[in-house]
């Protein structure tokens, strides 16, 4: 499903030293002999690969999650389409899996772009070593809100929404490409829930950012990309590393009370929880994503617990003053 088998394999001697440590996030396969002296085996040493650790951890780990993906689907490659941070992550990791030539980008002209010039979507491309279509959404979202309109129903509310989603499911059956779908773990946008996969699901925006400046600079064991890569920066509005930082601790269970107590705004708070549980249907019919932590966003779908904001309740701690001590009397509220 969504997690990943890290490896990280290594053998440990009697006196618990490391004598074997083989690398992580990728195959590896090494014969160990062990001596029996004095009754205690012991293990002649060998190789201990550097593990990747932090952000290089997670470059790798989603990485691996794209390639095995691929290779247990059917489709020959990936088609991913480049309109901000995260879907240029979602094409260097791409890339770097499966190599430039399975993967296809495409930019809809008039689409949801905001964040990436076409400028910077083609230097990316053109970094990448991948081709870059650029398909106009326009006519496509005329004729679907005349084709609603001629049958008697209201169109779309965003036509050009209906149009991309139409035009990026089609590419991709009729190029026979599995459809990459990257947004970061709290992103929200208008599009229904299409793709195949999303291999930055459970990164933040911030971490987005970092994996792609680290990328610049470094380069994976066994990535087929180039070796680095000169990709442009989208810088994030201090609303939006606010707007995270509440998504974040909303997701963790802190209580309103508490968040607003950190220095955020309570309306702003208390709207970005209503996004969250409105965004959790959404969230149910996305793509899959690559697991890098055991945290679950489980949302109720439509009834649940609302935070109102006030502080937690507190009991009388006269009514309880026994409860889990020693012969004290449990009280049942």
């Amino acid at each position: 499903e969504e997690g990943i088998c890290d490896g990280a394999s290594f053998v440990l001697a009697a006196d618990r030293s490391l004598t074997h440590q083989l690398p992580a996030f990728r195959d590896a396969l090494t014969v160990t002999r062990w001596t029996r002296r004095g009754g205690v085996w012991v293990c002649e040493p060998g190789e201990a690969t550097p593990l990747e650790a932090g952000d290089e951890a997670d470059y790798a780990a989603c990485m691996l999650g794209l390639r095995e993906h691929l290779r247990l689907a059917p489709e020959t490659g990936v088609l991913v389409e480049l309109n901000d941070e995260a879907s240029l992550l979602g094409a260097a990791l791409a890339v770097d899996a499966l190599g430039p030539e399975r993967v296809a980008a495409v930019r809809l002209a008039g689409g949801n772009s905001a964040g990436v010039a076409a400028t910077e979507a083609e230097a990316a491309a053109a970094a990448l070593g991948v081709s870059l279509r650029a398909i106009p959404v326009s006519e496509v979202a005329g004729a679907v809100a005349e084709a609603l309109t001629a049958a008697g129903l209201p169109g779309p509310q965003d036509a050009t929404t209906a149009a991309r989603t139409a035009l990026l499911s089609a590419l991709a059956r009729g190029m026979d490409r599995c459809l990459l779908a990257p947004a970061a773990r709290h992103a929200t946008c208008g599009l229904e829930a299409i793709g195949d996969l999303n291999p930055v699901g459970d990164l933040s925006h911030t971490e987005i950012t970092r994996l792609l400046d680290l990328r610049r600079r470094w380069k994976p064991a066994e990535a087929l990309g180039p070796d680095s890569l000169s990709m442009g920066a989208v810088p994030q509005s201090p609303q939006a590393l606010r707007r995270e930082a509440v998504l974040g601790a909303l997701a963790a269970g802190e209580r309103v009370s508490d968040i607003v107590a950190a220095g955020h705004e309570a309306s702003a708070v208390m709207a970005l929880q209503q996004e969250a549980r409105a965004a959790a249907a959404v969230a149910r019919r996305a793509p899959p994503s690559i697991r890098l932590t055991d945290q679950q966003e489980a949302w109720p779908a439509r009834h649940g617990f609302v935070d109102d904001g006030e502080p937690a309740h507190r009991p009388d701690e006269a009514l309880v003053k026994g409860v889990g001590r020693s012969g004290g009397d449990s009280i049942d509220f």
